[in-house]
């Protein structure tokens, strides 16, 4: 696995901050900070072991970066820094649903005003796709 991110990283110039097992297939997050830089807007990817791009998904109505991704139930769950959790199709990249969590992440302990305790706050509005 950490081959499949590496070669990844390496051909973007973009460190990957994350990877899941997906089948034979990685899921992979890359940094959303340097990705903002590098001007690589599909920060989240299902890439194959030779480091073939399956999907490059972008939460298109937001037009932000992915923070965080994780498997959740059998689904793949990626967060935004604008604090929505969006339940991504692991097969075509596409979101298919969103929930808006006051999180950036499901770590988020509290910057730049917002207390610590809206990360632990339940979802507030979800919205199928």
């Amino acid at each position: 696995m950490p081959d499949t991110a590496d070669l990844h990283a390496r051909a973007i110039g973009v460190r990957v901050s994350k990877a899941l097992s997906c089948g034979d297939d990685h899921i992979v997050l890359l940094d959303y900070q340097e990705a903002s830089q590098s001007k690589v807007w599909a920060n989240l990817r299902r890439v194959r072991s030779t480091g073939d791009i399956v999907w490059a998904g972008i939460y298109a109505q937001l037009q932000r970066h992915f923070t965080d991704v994780d498997w959740r139930d059998g689904r793949l769950v990626a967060w935004t820094w604008e604090c929505f959790m969006i339940i991504v199709d692991q097969e075509t990249g596409r979101a298919v649903g969103v929930t808006f969590t006051s999180s950036p992440h499901p770590g988020f302990s509290g910057v730049g005003g917002r207390p610590a305790s809206w990360s632990t706050r339940p979802p507030t509005k979800h919205w199928p796709l």
